[in-house]
This record gives C-alpha cells, sequence and structure tokens, in this order.
C-alpha cells in the first residue's frame, strides 16, 4: 500500500503464486493446473483485474505465444489489490505461477510456466512502453 501510494504508478502487476487445482482433495475445485502456462487473474477475494490490464496481459501472452490460463480465486489476494485501491485508484491486474501446496516446505511449480511468465510480461511491458 505504502509504495503504491509513494510511487503513483499508472498501471500495476501483481506478480505471485496461485494454488492449483490439480493436487488430491483440492477443495475447492480450482481450475488452474502446473504446466498449463502462467495464469491472468480475472479476480480474487481482494480484487477484480482492470479490464485494460487483463486484456494486455492476454494480448500479450498471444504475442509472445505463451499458453495461459485465466485464474479466479475465490478467496486470497495480491498486491493489485493495494494497488488498485491506492491514491484515486490504480489500473492492476495479477500474473500468476500456478503453485502447487503454496505456503508449505513443498511449493512446486513448472520453470516452464515460470519462463513463460517472464517471456509474458516482457511482451507486456514492452507494448505499454511504446
Amino acid at each position: 500500500v505504502t509504495a503504491a501510494y509513494s510511487v503513483e504508478p499508472d498501471i500495476g502487476v501483481a506478480i505471485d503464486v496461485t494454488p492449483a487445482g490439480d493436487v488430491p482433495k483440492c477443495d475447492p475445485p480450482l481450475p488452474v493446473k502446473v504446466g498449463k502456462g502462467p495464469a491472468v487473474k480475472v479476480k480474487d477475494a481482494y480484487s477484480i483485474s482492470t479490464p485494460v490490464v487483463r486484456d494486455g496481459l492476454v494480448a500479450a501472452a498471444k504475442r509472445a505465444g505463451v499458453a495461459f490460463q485465466y485464474e479466479v480465486l475465490p478467496y486470497g489476494g495480491t498486491d493489485a489489490g493495494a494497488m488498485m485501491s491506492s491514491r484515486g485508484g490504480v489500473p492492476s491486474g495479477t500474473l500468476s505461477i500456478p503453485c502447487r501446496y503454496v505456503h508449505s516446505p513443498v511449493e512446486t511449480v513448472s520453470l516452464k510456466d515460470m519462463e513463460d511468465s517472464v517471456a509474458l510480461l516482457k511482451a507486456y511491458v514492452e507494448e505499454i512502453v511504446e
């Protein structure tokens, strides 16, 4: 919250992990899967991604040739919630890396999902900077 207030960004993109649903006894069932690409968040408990940011991340994934997933998380949140409520509001969204066993000593992600997240974010930043 403090950083977003101080920096006064034009756009905010939170980068975080998100729980993957491809684990035994996942409750509630979550559609995001490890190895199927980064997830572009639609909403979580603290934010609804600004359409221009969400759609920009989707377009960047397509430009970069990166498979992606949509994410709707019924709980939790990311720094996007703090960014979008800073000052008069900052257009914000989240790029998530699917992760099994979040917040445990055995968190598991796909290296390809991580690399694809970097490629997607790079394509997004290159587009908005021009």
